[in-house]
């Protein structure tokens, strides 16, 4: 319980620290959704999205809101307590598995590490399916543990699954995953093959995979959309036939900064795979898992692979203890000071306020470490801008905003129209939307064109701009347009990776400036 305080603390600390992302705006959304009707949905433009996808997610937020109200603390406290479950239930596996001192230094590197703090700040799904996968995982391992099968047991493996995979659907890649390894560490012992209620789960599980693809199909309108990006991928295709395809992405960003010792102790729990089937259960499911994600899937992002942290997490402290115990030949006390000494290490290598090894190399300084591998990162500036605009609107005035959900998380609405000259972000065009394409979040109009921003202009006294995040703005319209708001817009507000700028029409009736 101490270790399950420690990670609640770590993670609260900081909980309000950065404004929502785009990706918790949505679950936010999402939760409201839930609040209102019953079920996730969200507005976009003047037609309702219901959630095709994270369909769990958003649940535990709405009963978080209902119950403390709707705040960002509030919003992210699902991730905080499924954090701390993680943490209890790596203490409870990995005592199983190995020993108790196994299970601690594990669930301490969990509470600790950069990358599950982040996460367990974080409203977006990753914390939950990490969760759900440690449970999924402790649920598979039972058919291969040698002790008696029950029936529930197979129940307990259905529920799991189905809650990582309603999670986040990405998490399929475990299915095939879990089925290989049992196959693999159980080979000549057929006994749950045989078994009609392991045939009763497989089947439970794969109708709940096909209603939810036809669920997703279905409500998928007919439209003509301009760019495929993550959103539109339902299934599996061989990214390594793509000139985007990159083996070793997870692998480099995964050894960086923090995370080189941990990289260090998985090469050498190496050397006890062949003695200890909990390290190659878990290795393979790691193994097997990344290169699933790694060749048929066309995108690559950290948080894909997030749900084996916990299963990473075990090995590496399990290699470590191993280590303690090879090099002291199993000595008591001098076994403790070893561990003692090793974990001191981690723990200046991989926590928020330890050194980066990284700074330490001059070959890899200019290596760029993810934000979410980061402590000490400033985050969007979504909040800032949001509050500053709603201090300063007036009736009348048309808001261009590139990231329309957060600033409606702050209670801005849905913006008017959306910016995007260059092919990047995913626009669509539907029967109601005619002429103009729509944004793919809330349904605004895209403007394409300095000519159509031009005529948005010279129909209004006053144009709001909401820049953020600021760098993919430039990226989607182009410098030469930016350039040209640089020169026309006023400047209202500049935080970090975001610029709210305001127009206002030399003749027009609005005699107000921007600091009315």
């Amino acid at each position: 319980m101490v270790l399950v305080a420690i990670t609640t603390w770590v993670r609260m600390a900081g909980l309000s620290n950065n404004s929502f992302t785009q990706d918790e705006s949505t679950m936010v959304l999402f939760a409201r959704g839930v609040l209102e009707r019953g079920y996730p949905f969200l507005r976009q433009g003047s037609s309702d999205f219901i959630i095709s996808t994270y369909e769990l997610v958003p649940y535990p937020i709405a009963l978080a809101i209902k119950l403390f109200g709707d705040t960002e603390i509030t919003a992210r406290l699902p991730a905080v307590a499924f954090s701390g479950l993680t943490t209890w239930l790596i203490m409870r596996f990995a005592t199983e598995l190995f020993d108790r001192r196994t299970g601690a230094l594990a669930s301490l590197l969990f509470a600790l590490l950069p990358w599950s703090i982040y996460w367990g700040r974080n409203a977006f799904y990753p914390s939950q399916v990490a969760l759900a996968t440690l449970l999924s995982t402790m649920a598979v391992f039972r058919l291969i543990s040698g002790l008696p099968l029950r029936p529930r047991d197979y129940l307990n493996i259905w529920l799991a699954v189905v809650f990582m995979y309603l999670t986040w659907e990405g998490s399929i890649g475990m299915l095939p995953t879990f089925f290989i390894v049992l196959l693999m560490l159980s080979w000549g012992r057929w006994n749950w093959l045989r078994d009609i209620h392991a045939w009763t789960a497989a089947i439970g599980i794969v109708a709940v995979v096909v209603a939810q693809l036809t669920w997703r199909t279905v409500l998928r309108e007919p439209y003509q959309g301009v760019v495929i990006g993550r959103s539109e991928v339902s299934s599996a295709e061989l990214a390594f036939m793509s000139p985007s395809f990159d083996p070793l992405y997870y692998l480099v960003q995964l050894a960086s900064g923090s995370h080189l010792l941990i990289a260090a102790s998985l090469l050498i729990g190496l050397f006890w795979w062949r003695r200890s089937m909990p390290m190659r259960y878990l290795g393979l499911i790691i193994l097997l898992y990344g290169t699933i994600m790694t060749t048929l899937l066309g995108y690559y992002a950290l948080r894909y692979v997030f749900l084996c942290a916990p299963l990473l997490l075990i090995m590496v402290a399990a290699a470590t203890v191993m280590l303690a115990d090879q090099i002291t030949n199993r000595a008591p006390k001098l076994s403790a000071a070893a561990l003692g000494g090793l974990t001191t290490l981690h723990l200046a290598v991989a926590t928020p306020w330890s050194l980066n090894p990284s700074q330490l190399f001059q070959s890899t300084e200019s290596l760029r470490v993810p934000n979410e591998l980061r402590d000490d990162m400033p985050g969007f500036s979504f909040r800032e801008i949001a509050q500053e605009l709603l201090k300063r609107i007036q009736p009348g005035d048309v808001i261009i905003v590139q990231a329309p959900f957060p600033f409606q998380a702050y209670g801005g609405g849905q913006g008017d129209y959306f910016l995007q000259t260059q092919t990047a972000s995913s626009v669509f065009l539907t029967e109601t939307s005619l002429p103009r394409y729509t944004d793919k979040w809330a349904g605004n109009p895209v403007l394409r064109t300095k000519a159509e921003l031009d005529e948005v202009m010279a129909k209004h006294d006053r144009v709001w701009f909401l820049s953020a995040p600021d760098g993919a703005t430039q990226g989607i319209i182009g410098k030469e347009l930016y350039s040209t708001i640089l020169r026309s817009f006023e400047l209202v507000i500049d935080r970090g990776d975001g610029r709210l700028f305001l127009w206002i029409n030399p003749g027009g009736e609005t005699s107000s400036n921007a600091s009315s």
